[in-house]
């Protein structure tokens, strides 16, 4: 009997129903609630854009261990850049190379076209052609989430900024003493690895430009002078890129 009750009590909870590509926005973030998150409005809207990606290609139904990872995803702090149109040839006779387009924090589009060692280091070379940023990969991790060959793959990336003046500037452990110097982690999901590649790559880039643009105003305010934080980055003048020396 206590069984039986479980069962019913899981199924009216929203355990038993099975999210898919005809769930609404309601019912997503019934079952966020359910799983322990209450996300604002804009946070929910994203979440929901990506879960209908997601869920277009995924057959099955959504599960919730997908829908968590979708949530991470979300956890970009500047929101500076995001990757919006995506593109790799690849093979073992070929040069792997990738089209990337992303669009910059000030709205307007860009797209480059970069060949690699394989398709996602052309894309991380299109993106980083695309930033203006250099940085060093120091870790790439790649799992899936669930099983079967429709699983949601989740990346996650490690950098460290080599453009910045303040780029080999070592930071002191509050807590240790010991000094470090910052790096910046990202995450991404996708059932595509190399898009979720990307998507994990340009988060850990805009935390990189958040924390830069965080230190320089620091700067500023202290010494009244201004720095460059985010090196060789790509600035925009009435709609053309320009680099900056």
């Amino acid at each position: 009997m206590w069984y039986l009750t479980f069962k019913i009590n899981l199924y009216l909870s929203g355990a038993g129903i099975v999210l898919g590509k005809h769930s609404g926005r309601n019912a997503v973030n019934t079952r966020l609630r359910e799983l322990g998150y209450e996300l604002d409005s804009d946070k929910l809207n994203a979440v929901f854009e990506r879960f209908k990606q997601v869920a277009e290609r995924k057959k099955g139904g959504i599960e919730d261990e997908d829908l968590e990872a979708l949530v991470s995803d979300q956890g970009s702090q500047a929101g500076m850049w995001e990757v919006s149109g995506l593109q790799v040839t690849t093979g073992m006779s070929g040069i792997p190379t990738a089209t990337v387009q992303m669009t910059g924090p000030d709205g307007i589009e860009r797209f480059t076209a970069t060949t690699g060692t394989g398709p996602v280091d052309a894309v991380y070379k299109a993106i980083d052609s695309i930033v203006g940023l250099e940085v060093d990969l120091t870790d790439y991790a790649l799992n899936s989430v669930t099983d079967g060959i429709q699983a949601l793959a989740t990346t996650r990336v490690v950098l460290k900024n080599k453009s910045s003046s303040d780029a080999n500037i070592a930071e002191v452990n509050v807590q240790t003493g010991d000094e470090f110097i910052r790096q910046f982690s990202g995450t991404g999901s996708d059932t595509d690895i190399v898009v979720s590649s990307a998507r994990a790559y340009t988060q850990a880039l805009n935390k990189m430009i958040a924390w830069t643009l965080r230190r320089q105003a620091e700067s500023v305010k202290e010494e009244s002078t201004s720095i460059n934080p985010i090196g060789d980055a790509i600035q925009v003048n009435e709609g053309h890129v320009q680099r900056v020396a």
